[in-house]
């Protein structure tokens, strides 16, 4: 299987590590030891994201209930798993497209690997707020499947600062918006 390790998903990592060391043997080893054998064996030149991505990987598979319950965890995860440096200095709020991808990946991963992942209070909070922060009246999907999330708690509009209330065409752009960013991001880490 050939893989862009610029852009690879959780769960193609997962089944490329697992290919190339076998089972799930390669969780014991440092991520410098597992990006030095993707060198020799595939090329792969010294990615400092892909060394994140290994280190994301290795938490939520070694302590799924601990690390899916940090938020600052998640937070920084989304970041990794979305192709972006995760700033340890700061608090990174992922957009509700982010939010999605990152789902996406964890549900993935759950299939692919059958670890229990429950949707915790942090991870369905996140996805409560990102929904919120933008604009979001009611919950879409992978929002819904994933996390259960079935309602917003909704703050009333502030007329008085010229806020028009959503939509029903809002909302279809917006969840419209979620799904286009979900294909391009898994066209994106598909093996080549």
């Amino acid at each position: 299987m050939s893989v862009n390790f610029s852009t690879i998903s959780l769960p193609v990592l997962y089944l490329t590590l697992t290919e190339e060391v076998g089972d799930n043997s390669w969780l014991k080893f440092e991520p410098e030891t597992l990006l030095l054998h993707l060198k020799e064996n595939r090329g792969v030149e010294d990615l400092e994201l892909l060394r994140e991505k290994i280190v994301v990987l290795k938490a939520i598979l070694s302590d799924p209930d601990l690390y899916l319950n940090s938020a600052d965890f998640l937070l920084h995860a989304t970041k990794v798993a979305n192709n972006e440096f995760a700033d340890f200095d700061i608090v990174q709020i992922p957009t509700s497209l982010e939010y999605a991808w990152f789902l996406k990946q964890l549900d993935w991963l759950h299939l692919t690997t059958k670890a229990s992942f429950k949707p915790s209070g942090a991870l369905f909070h996140i996805g409560e707020y990102v929904l919120m922060e933008d604009g979001f009246e009611k919950p879409c999907e992978p929002f819904k499947s994933i996390l259960g999330i079935s309602t917003l708690p909704i703050p009333p509009v502030a007329v008085e600062d010229g806020l028009e209330p959503p939509t029903p065409q809002d909302f279809e752009t917006k969840a419209a918006a979620v799904q286009s960013y979900l294909a391009h991001m898994t066209e994106l880490s598909r093996p080549l």
